[in-house]
Parts: C-alpha cells; structure tokens; sequence
C-alpha cells in the first residue's frame, strides 16, 4: 500500500471547513438579528407605556386643575386656554387653568433640580417629550361623544336648568350647558410614540358638615376665677 504524502492538497478538507464555516457565520447573524429586533420591540414597548403613563398624567393634572377652579360661567372663558401644552407657563391665566409642565415629565423642566423632581424621570422621559391638552363643554357636536374635528368648532345648545340658548363663537372652553361636566382631551408624545386619552370630568358637590357646638372637649379649663358663665353649653 503506498502511503500518502504530506505535501499532497488534493481532497475536500478545505471545502468542507469554508461550507460549516459559512453555515455557522449565517446562523450567527440571524441570531443577532433575532435579539437586536426583539430589543428593539421591548424599547417600543417601553416608550408606548411611558407616553401613555404620561398622557394620564396630564389628564389627572388638568382635571385638577378643574376642581380648583371650574370654568362655570362665561367669564371664565375669558381666562381659560384653547389649549395647554409642555411649554413654559407665560401668564396668571396658563398658570392657574393649565398643567405645570416641571412637574410632569423631566423632559420639560428648566432647571436639574425641576427635572430631579419631575413625576416621571425614567430615561424615556428626559427627552422628545411633547404633550397638549383641551377642555371643551359636552355640548353641540361634542353632545355625545368627543371627536377632535369638533374640538376647534363653534358649540351651541340650551343650559340644561334656565332653559336659555346659548352659542359659543368658538369651542366652549366653560360649562355653557350648566350640567357641570366637561371633556378633558390630552395628547402626549414620547420619542414619537402618541397616545389620545379622553375623559368626561363631571364636577361634584359635597355638603360639608358645619359644627354647631360652641365647644366641643371632654374638659374646658380657664383662669377666670370670676362668679359668672364663662360657657352656656345650652342650646347649640
């Protein structure tokens, strides 16, 4: 039998090598591939919920704003806003009806410490953070649910306790129909993820319990040695 030579580069060693070569080159990439598109989801994800957590945010904060200062006449429409939106509160009008942007997202605060402050901090937040919110009346083409072509659009109807007409030359941005809810719409961007929330915010009433005791202790002490009534606990 005669032996092989050493230097002989006759044979299919090297083809073989290059073929499991390129078969483990190919299933390296799509592994690659693979991870870098499933990271790429999870960070979609992650700014989709943080654009949303974001819209409730100023939602809450609007409507807040609401019950501090209910627009529930038509002079009120003299003060309140079109709009709100992240940018920096210019006068008296913005600062009391609208949401104080610092304390929202961190994107939109002035200074450090605002942003260390802000409610939402995370990394999504620091950034392309855009938000815009609208109060208008549930009345006239906004009656029955709320659209954002009749946002901008003159509203008129009938005040639901005088009975009287009424009709806004513009959205009403008041409780013109006096039924003491309105609609809150809020637009938040984070890094070009949107989010629309709406709500209907109805105003209530609460009686509040006035005390009608003079006083009302286990004990009373007093200095007064006078022979005379210092308290009547008769009556209330």
């Amino acid at each position: 039998m005669r032996r092989p030579d050493i230097r002989d580069e006759t044979g299919w060693l090297l083809v073989t090598s290059m073929v499991l070569m390129a078969i483990m080159l190919s299933i390296g990439l799509a592994a690659v591939a693979l991870v870098d598109s499933g990271q790429t989801r999870s960070r979609e994800q992650r700014e989709r919920e943080t654009s949303l957590n974001l819209a409730e945010g100023v939602l809450y904060s609007q409507t807040f704003t609401l019950a501090r200062d209910w627009p529930g006449s038509a002079a009120a429409a003299t003060t309140m806003p079109a709009s709100c939106s992240q940018t920096k509160l210019t006068d008296a009008a913005q600062q009391l009806h609208c949401p104080n942007p610092e304390a929202l997202a961190a994107a939109n605060a002035l200074t450090p410490a605002a942003a260390a402050a802000a409610t939402f901090t995370s990394i999504d937040a620091k950034a392309n953070v855009t938000w815009v919110t609208k109060v208008r009346d549930n009345a006239g083409p906004l009656a029955s649910a709320f659209t954002r072509t009749g946002a901008d659009t003159t509203q008129s109807g009938t005040h639901v306790k005088t009975g009287a007409s009424y009709s806004c030359t513009g959205p009403c941005r008041w409780d013109a129909n006096g039924d003491r809810q309105m609609w809150v719409q809020t637009r938040a961007v984070v890094r070009g993820r949107p989010r629309n929330l709406v709500a209907l915010v109805k105003r209530e009433l609460f009686p509040e319990t006035f005390p009608r005791n003079a006083v009302a202790a286990g004990s009373f002490a007093t200095a007064n040695s006078g022979n005379k009534t210092i308290i009547d606990a008769n009556g209330s």
